[in-house]
Order: C-alpha cells, then sequence, then structure tokens
C-alpha cells in the first residue's frame, strides 16, 4: 500500500538517512563515488516509473555482485516535474575499482533500453551530489540540508517511495558496523593495557 501513497516532499527523517548513510560509507571506505540520473519518461516509462525504479535497483545490484563488488551500497531519490510528466531518477552508488563510470552508463543503458539522454552518470568527488539529491526536501529544511538555493523549489509529486539506500547501508547495519568496530577498539584497548600489566621477567 505504501507504494501508492503520493508524496511532495523527502522527509527530514528520511533524508537524515540518506545522509548518515553516505557519511557511514564514506567512513569504511567503500564511499558513494559514481552519479547516476535516469529520466524515465525518456525511456518510454512515463507511467510505469516504479517498476522503473524497482527494475534499475535489482539489476544494479546483481550486476555489481556479479563484477566482485563486496557490498552494493547505493542511496537514491524519485522526483518529478510539477506537472508530473518526467519522473526521474537520481542514485549514487559505490564502484569499485575494476569499474568505471562509463561501464555503469552503459550498464544502465542497457536496462533502460539504450534510449539517448535517458541516462547520466558522473563520478563523485565531494558532497555536493548529496546535497542535490536532498533538494527534494521540503522548505523548511532547506537550510537544515543546506540546499543550495538555486536548487530549493519543489521536485513534484512522487507516487510510491521517494528516497532510500540500500539494505547494506541502512540503519540497522550502520548501528552494527558501527558496534563491531567499537568492539574491536574495546579489545585492542584492553589487550594493550593486560600487555602494560604484564609484570617483568628476569633475563
Amino acid at each position: 500500500m505504501n507504494e501508492l501513497k503520493p508524496t511532495k516532499f523527502i522527509t527530514r527523517q528520511h533524508g537524515d538517512n540518506l545522509r548518515k548513510a553516505w557519511m557511514h560509507c564514506a567512513h569504511y571506505g567503500f564511499p558513494l563515488n559514481a552519479a547516476f540520473t535516469i529520466h524515465f519518461a525518456v525511456a518510454g516509462l512515463r507511467g510505469h516509473y516504479i517498476k522503473g525504479r524497482q527494475t534499475v535497483y535489482q539489476r544494479l545490484r546483481k550486476w555489481l555482485q556479479s563484477h566482485g563488488a563486496d557490498i552494493f551500497a547505493c542511496g537514491w531519490v524519485m522526483e518529478s516535474s510539477p506537472q508530473g510528466k518526467d519522473a526521474h531518477l537520481h542514485g549514487a552508488v559505490h564502484l569499485p575499482d575494476n569499474i568505471m563510470t562509463d561501464d555503469l552508463c552503459d550498464f544502465l543503458n542497457g536496462v533502460v533500453g539504450g534510449f539517448e539522454n535517458a541516462v547520466d552518470v558522473r563520478p563523485v568527488n565531494d558532497n555536493g551530489w548529496l546535497r542535490y539529491m536532498l533538494k527534494g526536501c521540503h522548505q523548511d529544511d532547506y537550510e537544515y540540508f543546506n540546499i543550495r538555493r538555486k536548487h530549493r523549489k519543489a521536485q513534484g509529486i512522487i507516487w510510491g517511495k521517494r528516497c532510500g539506500v540500500s539494505q547494506a547501508i541502512d540503519s540497522s547495519e550502520r548501528n552494527a558496523r558501527i558496534d563491531h568496530k567499537r568492539t574491536l577498539t574495546e579489545l585492542q584497548i584492553a589487550k594493550r593495557r593486560s600487555n602494560l600489566l604484564e609484570p617483568l621477567t628476569a633475563e
């Protein structure tokens, strides 16, 4: 039923989840280093963007896994024109060293049928793309998410889910990874302390 509900903006909760996932990926060594946009209307999927988004997501995950990716780290948002006639998907994904942005572009073009101007892919070098993805937030959150003034406008009505991250970087997985690192750190500290407390032996 959630897929049938219209939304006008990204909630602060969902925006925070995307932002935290982005920062988490950068901190743990698998940054979201490739940006992509897919225009579903151009690809002939004007009224089928929910299914289109799901297809892109599922096939992208399998494609990356088949190319040796250790983790499927991806965040995405849906936007539309004010009239709802140009639904499009903005995403960011982690590409391992053996996959180039051109490879991703070729793959996504194949997924949506190879229509000209349906797909745009580019490397990500800073947090500017994250801010761009979050521009569909509520106007009260423009300052909160540091949205550039030229991007501060409504991003259309979307039916279904508007913003999300892959399971590998959702809140539960992020917390588990943080807890695991904390445990390892505590063990290292305990070991260091025990070494300092070991009695000196005569040579």
